[in-house]
């Protein structure tokens, strides 16, 4: 479902744009990747750290390392963001031959979507490690169905800006769901503890 996601708002381009905009869309959506890939480096090694402290009970280790490895990616999204409101428009017009310049708002758009992306990946980590990796298929699910609905009329709209902005709606309701679905397992844990 997550790479159905990942592919919606490009097969939308395809099936309602003609090629010129597909390729320009395969352009300004590639950067996307860099977010994704730095991230998973960042916060992979850690995996096992966390996952001792959380069954340790060292919840405060557990929780300062949540917001640590988070703010790493925002800091990382927020780079790629001014590098690409700098630079990014002229090098992929460079790389790709052709001009890019009415799309730069997109390619900001698409990256915000990475870094949200990234974030809800390593949400669907922390729920691994609490044993909660049930919860994926929901979020996963409604992601899915989200991008299923959205995308192709988004596209017919506002053509590329529709694509960029379907795909940032579908992630964020993925990361909305695996955050709430985190908050609440944190909430009956304290509650059953109380008790």
């Amino acid at each position: 479902m997550n790479t159905y996601v990942y592919s919606a708002s490009r097969m939308s381009v395809d099936k309602v744009l003609d090629a010129r905009y597909q390729l320009y869309y395969a352009a300004i959506f590639m950067p996307v990747m860099i977010i994704n890939l730095f991230s998973t480096f960042v916060f992979k090694p850690l995996l096992s750290v966390m996952a001792e402290d959380y069954e340790q009970k060292r919840k405060r280790q557990f929780f300062l390392m949540i917001v640590k490895v988070c703010a790493i990616i925002v800091a990382v999204t927020v780079v790629c963001e001014l590098g690409a409101y700098l630079l990014g428009i002229p090098v992929l017009s460079i790389l790709y031959g052709i001009n890019l310049g009415a799309y730069k708002i997109d390619l900001l758009i698409l990256l915000l979507a990475g870094g949200i992306n990234a974030l809800a990946f390593f949400m669907y980590y922390i729920l691994t490690i609490m044993r909660k990796q049930n919860y994926a298929l929901i979020g996963y699910g409604m992601e899915a169905v989200t991008a299923f609905v959205i995308s192709d009329w988004l596209v017919r709209k506002y053509a590329i800006r529709g694509a960029s902005v379907s795909y940032l709606i579908a992630v964020t309701v993925l990361l909305t769901i695996f955050v709430l679905f985190m908050i609440y397992n944190i909430w009956r844990g304290k509650k059953e503890n109380g008790k």
